[in-house]
């Protein structure tokens, strides 16, 4: 008999909780992980089976360009999700807190922090255009943290536009490509969601920063 997870509880990367403790790959593996999870570009994460079934099933708008809004900031998630493969989960409430921060022109650094826990999505994309519209794209390793040879790799994409007031409004679409190890347990492939953050605060790491956007006052003077 399958188990099925936990708590019926949504955010990006995760859409429920183990019945055992997990963990996501951090930044700090990232040299020594494998690169069966590890795309090198959008077009690659597109190009997987999953990942393009998923959109093609929910019609999923992507913005491609390399002109997006500057999204750095932390935010509250907040959303439904309104679309899946195992039709159980439409409906289920999703929210995080999200950190956006060390954005260029084609990559994004993300933190979600869901039920206490800091989860990492690497591949770091951004695409957009117009300085308005954007796509963000994540992967995430999620592990059992006392068996480690369970596992299963998600994609986590979302798309929107910024608004007059910093706060993000779009959708999620969030896609396991590999499940290892987890035949006895449960999980649905992809999930989408219709979700909202809500701006709360500035995220830059530097003095420097700071000072250049205009945070804090220059008190130097010559």
């Amino acid at each position: 008999m399958k188990k099925y997870f936990g708590v019926k509880v949504s955010a990006v990367i995760i859409v429920l909780t183990l019945l055992f403790s997990c963990d996501i790959l951090n930044n700090d593996d990232k040299s020594s992980s494998s690169n069966s999870w590890d795309y090198d570009s959008p077009e690659e994460i597109m190009d997987d089976p999953e990942v393009d079934n998923a959109i093609t099933e929910t019609d999923f708008g992507i913005y491609s360009g390399t002109n997006p809004p500057n999204i750095e900031g932390i935010y509250t998630m907040s959303g439904t999700v309104v679309d899946s493969d195992d039709s159980s989960y439409i409906g289920v409430a999703m929210g995080s807190e999200i950190e956006f921060y060390d954005q260029t022109s084609s990559t994004i650094s993300m933190i979600e922090t869901f039920l206490g826990d800091e989860y990492y999505g690497e591949g770091y994309y951004i695409t957009g255009n117009y300085g308005t519209y954007f796509t963000t794209w994540q992967t995430a390793k999620v592990e059992n943290e006392y068996d480690t040879s369970q596992y299963y790799v998600v994609v986590a994409l979302i798309s929107g536009t910024i608004l007059s007031n910093g706060d993000l409004d779009g959708e999620s679409l969030s896609v396991i490509t590999q499940k290892v190890n987890l035949e006895s347990y449960y999980l649905p492939t992809w999930w989408q969601g219709e979700v909202y953050l809500e701006w709360t605060d500035y995220t830059y790491r530097s003095i420097d920063e700071a000072l250049q956007n205009g945070l804090i006052g220059n008190f130097f003077t010559e």
